[in-house]
């Protein structure tokens, strides 16, 4: 363990602190899909409602189409500076 000073210097205050640095290397698994995967998983979620008769799945999707036209319109937007409808 290493001992460091702590301070501002726009203050006249000074403390010690006990700080301890460690390295580690995760190695994370290799996964399928782009997102780390979670595309992968979004999709097999909603094979999963589609499979089931889930009728929440289908009314989601309805709200993610929505708000991906949104996201669209907001860059182009971003990218023509002009404002849509």
């Amino acid at each position: 363990m290493n001992k460091e000073a702590v301070g501002q210097a726009s203050s006249d205050w000074l403390s010690d602190a006990c700080i301890e640095r460690v390295n580690e290397i995760c190695r994370l698994p290799t996964v399928e899909g782009g997102h780390a995967g979670a595309d992968t998983m979004i999709m097999q979620n909603f094979v999963r409602q589609l499979e089931a008769g889930d009728s929440v799945g289908r009314k989601s999707g309805r709200v993610s189409a929505r708000n991906h036209l949104i996201a669209f319109a907001a860059e182009h937007s971003r990218l023509t500076g002009q404002t849509l409808d």
